[in-house]
């Protein structure tokens, strides 16, 4: 018909993440791992106004679509991408800007690759808040 819209035919609505696969997570996985690996930190009582509240009642509204306090150029969680969300880098220390360092910082340990998978998943997934 008319008005096709530019479509190239090739089916679906959403770009696929590369690193995207079949498994999925929800928030309550990636809530469980934030507040034993990061809320101690990011929501404790010394907790900056601007800083990252990880903590489980704010952790969704604060990383999903939410932009980065030391790159303004970077979305934490760009839902449906984990390439393009700063958050999966900050866990992997890859393509950190301005100085930033891993998340957990050293000499904490990092996350295991598992638990950094389930939050990937869980962006694979739409980010979605349950």
């Amino acid at each position: 018909g008319a008005n096709e819209g530019g479509s190239t035919g090739e089916g679906g609505s959403t770009p696929t993440d590369p690193a995207c696969g079949a498994d999925t997570a929800t928030f309550a996985d990636v809530k469980a791992i934030l507040t034993a690996s990061c809320a101690g930190c990011h929501g404790n009582s010394d907790h900056l106004p601007g800083e990252l509240d990880l903590r489980a009642t704010a952790a969704h509204g604060e990383l999903v679509d939410g932009d980065s306090t030391t790159c303004a150029d970077r979305v934490l969680v760009v839902p449906g991408m984990p390439s393009q969300s700063y958050l999966i880098n900050k866990l992997r220390n890859v393509d950190l800007c301005n100085g930033g360092k891993r998340m957990p910082p050293p000499p904490n340990m990092a996350l295991s690759e598992a638990n950094i998978k389930k939050i990937n998943d869980w962006i694979c997934a739409g980010a979605p808040s349950d």
